[in-house]
């Protein structure tokens, strides 16, 4: 019987464990980051992280940009439902980030990309096998052949300028009358040319 239970206990070990394998990754190559116009690729801190409902959503406080192009905060979108592929992040986490625009201000964020948190106790052999670098050789390759690019500020308004907005009551009443002139207007110009 403790037999049975042992077997049933690794065999769940390794489904769970190799329900999320991942492709292996491709070396680092400058073709890689120009193939793909939607690709944004940063180092960043976790400053806040939103409720999940299957996806979850956080923002970063980019501090390095070394492909595509970026403002000083990037919302990312990520699964965080499934046990075996969720990604977790945590206010104050420095991470390396490779996200693809999915929105203007819009990443999403795969378990199976080369995204990765900055840990100060890191294993370096285990990065190496499973990246081909450890963190601090692949900022170092990253900032050697792709070098780093311009953060641009934050807009006040930049989140307003995507979204639709409701107009207010008196803007409302404005935009009627102003509708109604230029229906009266073509109307008349219309009778005033077809006579």
């Amino acid at each position: 019987m403790h037999k049975l239970l042992l077997i049933f206990f690794f065999q769940l070990l390794i489904t769970r464990s190799l329900a999320c394998d991942c492709a292996s990754f491709p070396p680092l190559n400058r073709e890689m980051f120009s193939a793909n116009s939607k690709l944004l690729v940063f180092r960043g801190r976790v400053n806040q992280v939103l409720d999940c409902n299957k996806i979850g959503t956080c923002n970063f406080e980019v501090t390095e940009v070394f492909s595509g192009h970026s403002r000083q905060h990037v919302f990312a979108v990520y699964d965080c439902s499934s046990l075996e592929c969720q990604m977790n992040f945590v206010p104050g986490e420095e991470w390396l980030i490779y996200g693809e625009y999915i929105q203007v201000e819009k990443i999403k964020v795969e378990f199976c990309s080369r995204s990765r948190k900055i840990s100060t106790v890191s294993n370096n052999e285990s990065e190496k096998i499973a990246f081909g670098y450890s963190i601090p050789e692949e900022l170092e390759w990253l900032r050697t052949h792709l070098g780093t690019h311009e953060i641009k500020p934050d807009n006040e308004n930049r989140l307003l300028t995507h979204q639709n907005e409701k107009p207010s009551p008196s803007e409302k009443i404005i935009l009627l009358i102003i509708s109604m002139t230029s229906v009266i207007a073509i109307i008349l110009l219309t009778k005033k040319f077809l006579r």
